[in-house]
């Protein structure tokens, strides 16, 4: 199982995409690793830490998306 980075940057979007980043050898984001296989337990690990539902769109000008 690998070991989750010191730096570890996961992103989940509203759609289900991700992303998941070794951010101590990958500073610049351009690996992608939440396809990867051998990163399923560490994506599972970050995920505790992500909000139940996601917040509404804020856009700053009193428009926000419902």
């Amino acid at each position: 199982m690998p070991f989750a980075p010191p730096v570890t940057m996961y992103i989940r979007y509203r759609d289900g995409t991700e992303e998941l980043y070794d951010m101590s050898s990958d500073p610049h984001q351009w690996g992608n690793l939440a396809h990867k296989p051998g990163y399923a337990a560490t994506k599972e690990d970050l995920k505790k830490w992500l909000p139940k539902t996601n917040a509404q769109h804020f856009r700053g000008d009193g428009k926000g998306r419902k």
